[in-house]
């Protein structure tokens, strides 16, 4: 199935995280573990999906006890593995094909979006794995909405991201 241009134009570009949160099957939300949420309680990213079909995302967790902000590249010294652990065990990054099915009428979202096969992910073991998402864009296009279904958990992950206007000059 080709996807619709419309579709395809409206996701393409630049989209920063809003908000996450994650609500079980029967309705009740996921409590908070103790903070054990990869990416924090309240994490940050970007997600940058091209025309041409690519996607890329970035996202980390944003509590200072995950991110030890003194660590710079090539500055190796008076730092420890751990450290660095720390750093890569709170961010999520890929990147990889994406593709697109459009819903049919009568459902509330507008279809689903497919990454992947991831091509390359800070997590090894999603590499040449392809994580499917729902999809809605709401508010004139300035707002989409992913759902994750976390078979594990019984449980839907809901990501609001808001599109980000360019800071380029309009060129005619």
């Amino acid at each position: 199935m080709v996807a619709p241009l419309a579709l395809i134009a409206a996701l393409s570009g630049a989209w920063s995280l809003l908000n996450t949160s994650a609500i079980y099957i029967n309705g009740t939300q996921v409590p908070d573990l103790g903070g054990s949420n990869v990416l924090g309680k309240k994490p940050a990213g970007y997600l940058i999906y091209h025309p041409t079909g690519f996607v890329s995302a970035n996202m980390h967790a944003t509590e200072p006890g995950s991110r030890p902000y003194y660590l710079q590249l090539e500055q190796w010294e008076n730092t420890t593995d751990a450290e660095w652990a720390l750093l890569g065990k709170h961010n999520l990054a890929y990147y990889a094909p994406y593709t697109l099915e459009e819903f049919s009428n009568g459902n509330e979202e507008h279809g689903q979006l497919k990454h992947g096969p991831l091509l390359s992910c800070t997590m090894p073991s999603l590499e040449n794995t392809t994580l499917v998402r729902n999809f809605t864009i709401v508010n004139e296009g300035k707002l989409l909405r992913l759902r994750t279904w976390d078979s594990v958990n019984q449980a839907w992950g809901t990501l609001w991201w808001g599109k980000i206007e360019t800071l380029l000059p309009k060129y005619v």
